[in-house]
């Protein structure tokens, strides 16, 4: 079967805790009886975690954009616990649109709007799912 293609907008705690718990589910797989401690389901249809790849990522703390996603899922403001290594994902987060409006203490902490002039260079930056890898 083919693999699932993830694309993130935002890397914030969550983001962490699914990428941390799919590399540890990766080195821990299913026992011969198919179970798993802490994975209520190890396949879903003909799917397993080794098939969840990430493409693509995008976030608006400047912190994060340009770096490795497995570097970013690390970078402050996250506070998600450390519960497993994650290799170099070759995955660069991109900068994403402010379409709702940015937390006050984001602004100051990360410097979000900082990266508003690239958007306005790049106005394909609204279309690079194809490029990237993922489907919508």
């Amino acid at each position: 079967m083919g693999t699932i293609k993830v694309a993130l907008a935002g890397v914030g705690n969550c983001a962490s805790a699914l990428i941390q718990g799919i590399q540890y589910y990766r080195k821990n797989p299913p026992k011969e009886d198919g179970l798993i401690t802490g994975l209520m389901h190890p396949s879903f249809g003909p799917y397993k975690v080794e098939d969840i790849n990430f493409v693509a990522a995008f976030e608006v703390n400047k912190k994060k954009i340009g770096r490795d996603l497995s570097k970013a899922i690390f970078t402050e403001p996250n506070s998600a616990p450390k519960i497993s290594d994650v290799p170099d994902m070759e995955v660069t987060v991109k900068p994403g649109p402010v379409l709702d409006g940015v937390a006050p203490h984001m602004i100051r902490a990360a410097g979000v709007g900082c990266w508003l002039w690239f958007c306005q260079l790049h106005p394909r930056i609204h279309s690079l799912d194809g490029e990237l890898g993922a489907e919508v």
